[in-house]
């Protein structure tokens, strides 16, 4: 579904961020594989132009299998199962690898720890939205909007959201209506536009 409706993923890549050695910054054993294996995370999830994310990781770079990622996130979460920014790189790591379902269990631990944070409800709000849950995704990205107005991802998303059958023409036009205003040089409200378009016309 996502790769077909090219959500705005860089949200993913924020969550997940730049900093190699965060995600076993409180479990102290093996910390040098483990911090390679986070800034792998972040290049992945960074897909190269998110600001920087995924900056520094060597070209030798030794690989890192998926299964080994979820173990090496299973046992940090042992150590820290309530440290936000730990649980918010595994919820982005779980949609990189396309376990969306997952990652929606997980986006809402961390909602239900810090509630008013817009950037990792949007997380939550994207990956209901790859599990195929439109409308609930909807509800995510404007409760993320009540709680920061002029959040672009959000409102990206949004856009995209109310293009998903059943379609809602004008609430889409009206969150691209609010995007352009906050960012009139927003890089990808032509895509926007056009897709809105495409909706009205009725293809």
């Amino acid at each position: 579904m996502l790769n077909s409706k090219t959500v705005h993923l860089v949200v993913l890549g924020l969550i997940v961020g730049a900093a190699a050695a965060y995600i076993f910054s409180s479990y102290q054993t093996n910390m040098v594989r483990l911090a390679e294996a986070d800034a792998m995370v972040s290049a992945a999830s960074g897909s190269g132009g998110s600001g920087g994310v995924g900056a520094g990781v060597a070209e030798d770079h030794p690989s890192v299998s998926e299964q080994e990622m979820l173990d090496l996130f299973s046992q940090a979460l042992a150590v820290s199962p309530n440290d936000p920014e730990l649980l918010s790189r595994f919820a982005a790591y779980l949609f990189s690898i396309e376990r969306y379902a997952e990652a929606v269990e997980w986006f809402e631990r961390l909602t239900g720890l810090t509630p008013d944070d817009a950037t990792i409800r949007t997380g939550l709000a994207t990956a209901l939205y790859g599990s195929g849950r439109v409308s609930e995704a909807i509800q995510q990205f404007e409760r993320a909007l009540e709680i920061e107005p002029e959040q672009t991802l959000a409102l990206h998303n949004l856009v995209l959201a109310y293009l998903e059958q059943p379609r809602d023409v004008e609430a889409a036009a009206s969150a691209l209506g609010r995007l352009e205003s906050i960012d009139p040089s927003y890089t990808a409200l032509p895509t926007l536009r056009e897709r809105l378009a495409t909706a009205r016309s009725g293809a």
